[in-house]
């Protein structure tokens, strides 16, 4: 087997395994966070300038698999370009997050 042939496989099986989650989680969002999204619970803007910004995004999630678990989603935008970084939280983490939150406004 010559190297183009081996690569062209392993590129194909990439583009086969995206397509197979983005179809199993019903989406890309979903795809990002393995697990499918139920609903979107709201976004925060962080903070911007003139050309930037970023925004945090808040889903519920449905994984079938374990207890409830949310998504956040950090979007980051600028002037041509887009980031997004995408987090998977089991309820007991999103409750300790939120408990870290809330204390650190309190001081």
């Amino acid at each position: 087997m010559n190297a183009g042939l081996a690569g062209l496989l392993f590129i194909s099986a990439i583009i086969a395994w995206m397509l197979f989650r983005i179809l199993k989680y019903r989406g890309l969002g979903g795809a990002f966070f393995g697990a499918r999204i139920e609903r979107t619970v709201g976004e925060v803007v962080a903070c911007g300038g003139r050309t930037w910004s970023v925004k945090m995004k808040v889903y519920e999630l449905n994984d079938n698999v374990s207890d409830k678990a949310i998504g956040l989603a950090v979007i980051t935008k600028g002037l041509g370009s887009y980031e997004s970084s995408a987090v998977t939280l089991p309820a007991s983490g999103a409750m300790q997050l939120a408990t870290l939150i809330e204390s650190s406004l309190r001081r």
